[in-house]
Order: C-alpha cells, then sequence, then structure tokens
C-alpha cells in the first residue's frame, strides 16, 4: 500500500514536472512572439521615419533650387552681410572695452601703489618722530640722574 501511494506521488509529480515544462515552453514562445512584434513595429517606425527624412530633403533640395532663382536671394545675402558685419562690430566693441577696463584696472593699481607707498613713508615719518619724542624724554631723564648722581656725591 505504502509502495502504491510512493507510485502515485512519484506520477503525480512527473505530470507536474512535465506540465512545467510545457507551460514553460509555450511561454518561451509567446515572449518570442511578443518580442518580434515590438521589434517589427520598431523597424516599421524607423521605415516610415527614414522615408519622411528622404522626402523632406527632397522638398528642402526644390525650395533651396527656387530660393536660390528668386529675388529672396539677394536680401538673404544682404542679410547675410549685415550679420557678418554686426558680428565684427561686437568683436571691435569688446576689444575696446577690455582696453578700456584694462586702463581703468592699470589707473587703478597704480594708485594703490603710490597710497600704499605714502602709507609706508608716513609709517616712517610717524615711527621717527616718535623715536625723537622717546629719545628727548629719556635724555632730560638721563640728564637728570646724571645731575642727581652729582649732587649726591658733592654732599658726601
Amino acid at each position: 500500500m505504502m509502495n502504491r501511494a510512493m507510485a502515485g506521488a512519484f506520477t503525480r509529480w512527473l505530470e507536474m514536472s512535465d506540465e512545467a515544462a510545457r507551460m514553460k515552453a509555450l511561454l518561451k514562445k509567446v515572449g518570442m512572439k511578443l518580442m518580434m512584434r515590438n521589434l517589427s513595429g520598431a523597424f516599421q517606425r524607423w521605415a516610415e521615419m527614414t522615408e519622411e527624412a528622404i522626402e523632406m530633403r527632397v522638398k528642402l533640395t526644390r525650395f533651396a533650387r527656387k530660393l536660390m532663382n528668386s529675388t529672396l536671394v539677394g536680401a538673404f545675402e544682404r542679410w547675410a552681410e549685415m550679420a557678418e558685419e554686426a558680428k565684427n562690430m561686437r568683436g571691435l566693441l569688446k576689444k575696446v572695452a577690455m582696453k578700456m577696463m584694462n586702463r581703468a584696472m592699470a589707473g587703478a593699481f597704480t594708485r594703490w601703489l603710490e597710497m600704499s607707498d605714502e602709507a609706508a613713508r608716513m609709517k616712517a615719518l610717524l615711527k621717527k618722530v616718535g623715536m625723537k619724542l622717546m629719545m628727548r624724554n629719556l635724555s632730560g631723564a638721563f640728564q637728570r640722574w646724571a645731575e642727581m648722581t652729582e649732587e649726591a656725591i658733592e654732599m658726601r
């Protein structure tokens, strides 16, 4: 009885295993069909876009030929010349502005150097005056000490 139950369980397991393998293969096949359908759609869209691009190129070529043969060509050439001249003028104005700015910066730097030199000169002068005042006070104190020492020696 036990063998029969085990054999039945094994048989069911085999059936389920076979069914799972069959389902897996079926899902794989369906997945490939879906993927191919998507790839086919992408290719179709690419082909349509390529065809549209070719048509657009042909139309633009025709338009360019008509444009070259019309009076618009002269106007376009004048516009192109004016645009080029404006571009050149912008470049010249930029150079002039840079020169002016460099001159202003050089002037400011020169003024800063002059002020820095003047500040250093003033600092040295103040130090010299301070030293003279200090020496005068020290000189007076020394003079007074010398006099007091002399008086002390005389009083002995």
